[in-house]
């Protein structure tokens, strides 16, 4: 995967070289391989929507898109994942990971937005806090499969149950009382 990465980043650095001495057009991809992966993802979620086709499952399938679509719809390269979180849970997992990953963003939101997170005052800077981290994590997910990252959904739970305590009450920092001079 880091190969490709790196292979990856040092055509497109060729490609804007050449473009710079040569006047030469650069040909962007990245739109186009996220829409056929979006394409892709959907048609194995129709195929198998319970339990979806795993990890494995994706591989054959991005294998079978390169070597059987035309130069306009093949991926440039064999992708683990197709660059959204909903895409990649239901496609991988159907609807049992699909809709425990939707759940694990809305059902927070929903617990900061039942605190009334947007009344004046001190009471709803937790509940505001909260609402803004799922909404923004949930736009994160459009464009990455951030939840598949250790680090990523590890900081997102943190946030989430602190600002949880937080709207319950505990104390968003240490109280003043409690600080040292």
């Amino acid at each position: 995967w880091q190969v490709n990465t790196i292979r990856s980043d040092l055509s497109n650095l060729a490609q804007a070289a050449n473009a710079v001495v040569t006047g030469a057009e650069v040909e962007e991809r990245s739109a186009h391989n996220r829409m056929e992966m979006l394409i892709l993802a959907g048609q194995l979620f129709r195929a198998y929507p319970i339990a979806g086709v795993g990890a494995t499952g994706w591989d054959r399938a991005v294998a079978d898109q390169i070597r059987t679509s035309g130069p306009d719809t093949a991926l440039d390269e064999a992708f683990n994942q197709p660059h959204n979180q909903f895409a990649n849970d239901f496609a991988k997992g159907g609807l049992l990971r699909g809709l425990g990953g939707l759940a694990m963003l809305l059902v927070p939101l929903f617990v900061f937005l039942k605190r009334h997170p947007f009344r004046p005052g001190e009471k709803s800077v937790a509940p505001l806090l909260g609402a803004l981290t799922c909404v923004a994590y949930f736009a994160f997910c459009l464009t990455e499969s951030v939840m598949d990252l250790s680090l990523t959904a590890s900081i997102y739970s943190m946030l989430i149950f602190y600002l949880i305590a937080s709207a319950e009450g505990a104390p968003l920092s240490t109280p003043k009382a409690g600080r040292a001079a």
